[in-house]
């Protein structure tokens, strides 16, 4: 299985000079997923576009950025990000920078939401970009 097997097309480009050693460790069951990435070295990742899931990437050490139109994100192991689904955006991970990403297909993420608060206008649901994970909410998580 390959990375856009798993999640969508993309382009993956080394930062430096060194070769990407990636390791992957991953595990789906009905639409929700988890799974432990790295690409040892610095990369720079430019994906098609989700479209029909979400992602909750966090770096277990180390750094990573998503760029957004002309926003960007850091994100450390306190901070993930949420890439969003209907834009363009890139992402450039330092090296050694190991993730947990949680994989949530929308229509699971939908179901869920309507269990807890009722009928939800699905074209209307935005996710912030980042989840700060050094608070209560964020812990919780």
């Amino acid at each position: 299985m390959t990375i856009s097997d798993l999640f969508c097309e993309h382009r993956l480009s080394p930062v430096g000079r060194e070769g990407v050693r990636m390791r992957l460790r991953s595990v789906h069951d009905r639409g929700v997923g988890l799974e432990m990435l790295d690409y040892g070295e610095a990369v720079r990742i430019s994906p098609v576009g989700l479209e029909t899931f979400h992602l909750v990437q966090i770096p277990l050490k180390g750094r990573a950025r998503m760029s957004v139109g002309a926003a960007t994100v850091s994100s450390s192991p306190v901070v993930a990000t949420v890439p969003p689904i209907d834009a363009d955006f890139s992402m450039t991970w330092d090296r050694r920078t190991p993730h947990l990403i949680v994989y949530v297909q929308r229509d699971r993420l939908l179901a869920a939401l309507e269990c807890v608060y009722g009928p939800v206008d699905s074209g209307g649901l935005r996710l912030a970009p980042q989840l700060a994970l050094d608070n209560e909410e964020g812990r919780s998580f």
